[in-house]
């Protein structure tokens, strides 16, 4: 009998992205917030997610909601319900439940922005700016309280429903709009299904604590959308180098989220490819 896992926010980009791997060796069971999800559930009630939980009894939950719009998060009451409210009642449920560590195990996904500038940023060395990263990082500390991994990073890929950094841009792009790329932020993304597949490593390994993943490099979001343009052959023409200033939007970006992966790479073993590979995976994938 097949493994049974249980994904919060499993209709977003990257929660359909990991269903379609993880169902080759699991039975999945997938949580969204329409009436046409598989298990339609807002987070409004603890008993119901806790009843859920119960029911389904899974070997393991991945948690993939959040907000990931850093300007509304300033408001910290959304950022509350987005990012801390839903890791929390999961977390509560499980207590309550008394589940076995060893055998619900909790895979929580966070930011890449709890970091800016110690850069490539080593686990331990966060350093939040807006409130959307000290509402993720509040959701780490919830999910720290029993069995689980959380898993900091950036991915990216093109989507169905134009939504993503990438449908962004090509859409941009064809409608011959500027677009404004920032030589001095730097990060090291992952494509999302190389990300997916990254996932099912822990989900076998079922390891506990915090860990950095991404592409073994950084590079800068001006250069990112270069390369990304190059390889969807679009016109880079209208993609202008600037610098990125203070209060530009309205919560401040962090300027360096370049991560260190050698503990990932240490602990699972494994060794995690550089960002300009990952780019050219955007030639044929897709969801």
């Amino acid at each position: 009998m097949k493994k049974k896992i249980l994904i919060f926010g499993a209709y977003g980009f990257l929660g359909r992205s990991i269903s379609k791997e993880l169902k080759k060796q699991y039975t999945i069971f997938r949580q969204g917030r329409k009436n046409s999800a598989q298990i339609s559930l807002k987070f409004n009630s603890l008993s119901k997610v806790k009843k859920i939980i119960k029911k389904i009894n899974p070997h393991c939950i991945i948690n993939l909601i959040g907000s990931t719009n850093v300007n509304k998060c300033e408001n910290k009451i959304y950022a509350y319900n987005s990012n801390i409210k839903p890791i929390k009642m999961i977390v509560d449920s499980l207590k309550s439940l008394k589940m076995i560590p060893s055998k619900c195990y909790l895979l929580h996904v966070s930011t890449d922005q709890v970091y800016n500038g110690d850069a490539p940023n080593k686990e331990n060395k966060i350093k939040p700016i807006n409130n959307y990263s000290l509402s993720k990082l509040e959701g780490e500390k919830h999910a720290t309280k029993v069995h689980s991994l959380i898993l900091r990073t950036n991915f990216f890929g093109k989507s169905l429903d134009s939504n993503t950094l990438v449908d962004w841009l090509h859409d941009s792009l064809k409608k011959n709009e500027i677009i404004s790329g920032y030589y001095n932020i730097f990060f090291s993304p992952l494509h999302v299904n190389t990300l997916s597949k990254i996932i099912i490593k822990i989900l076998n390994q079922r390891k506990r604590g915090i860990f950095n993943v991404g592409s073994r490099n950084s590079i800068s979001k001006y250069d990112f959308l270069k390369l990304v343009a190059k390889q969807l052959k679009l016109n880079t023409k209208k993609i202008v180098k600037r610098r990125y200033e203070k209060n530009i939007y309205l919560a401040n970006r962090p300027l360096n989220m370049s991560l260190n992966v050698k503990k990932f790479e240490r602990v699972f073993k494994t060794k995690l490819p550089l960002v300009n590979r990952e780019i050219k995976l955007l030639k044929n994938k897709s969801l």
